[in-house]
């Protein structure tokens, strides 16, 4: 073979290191306006199930090999489409592992800020008769600017904020 096993390894390899490094930077990352990450779990997903978690009853959806680009073999493994029927081939590689990551983040009892402005709560009065309330506005401003700037003091870019990916939650004073 041309080593196309070892190409797709190299870059399984990559990703896993990666993983491993966000993962390890997002529990070390402690800051009232950064949501604390507690945990983060990667398992091997068996027989359409998350290992070990089919007790609890938490079903997750693997998509047919058929969808997924894999092509059902007699022996029950899977060949992708690139592996095609090459002779003197006597079983094609075997695919790496599916895998599912299960992240326990600290808890935010007021849901998203997208939410949270659909909703009406950056509003004076009972959903908007009294105008925008910017005191609310200006406090979830400067806290999500806190928490980016501490990011950023440690050389981390959150990539996708928007209002969906920002977490509201109690404080004593609210």
């Amino acid at each position: 073979g041309g080593g196309g096993g070892t190409a797709a390894s190299d870059s399984a390899a990559a990703a896993a290191a990666a993983a491993a490094r966000e993962t390890a930077l997002a529990q070390a990352i402690v800051h009232p306006n950064v949501v604390a990450t507690y945990k983060v779990l990667t398992v091997p997903v068996s027989h359409g199930r998350a290992g070990g978690m089919e007790a609890e009853g938490v079903g997750v959806v693997v998509a047919p090999a058929e969808r997924s680009g894999l092509t059902p073999t007699k022996d029950g493994s899977a060949a992708t489409a690139l592996d095609g029927d090459a002779a003197g081939d006597a079983s094609p590689p075997t695919p790496p592992p599916l895998l599912e990551t299960w992240i326990v983040l600290e808890y935010c009892d007021r849901g998203s800020l997208e939410a949270a402005i659909a909703a009406g709560r950056f509003m004076r009065g009972d959903g908007g008769g009294g105008g925008r309330d910017m005191a609310a506005i200006y406090a979830a401003l400067r806290d999500v600017a806190a928490g980016m700037e501490y990011l950023a003091s440690l050389g981390v870019v959150h990539a996708d904020l928007k209002p969906a990916n920002i977490l509201l939650k109690s404080t004593a004073a609210r």
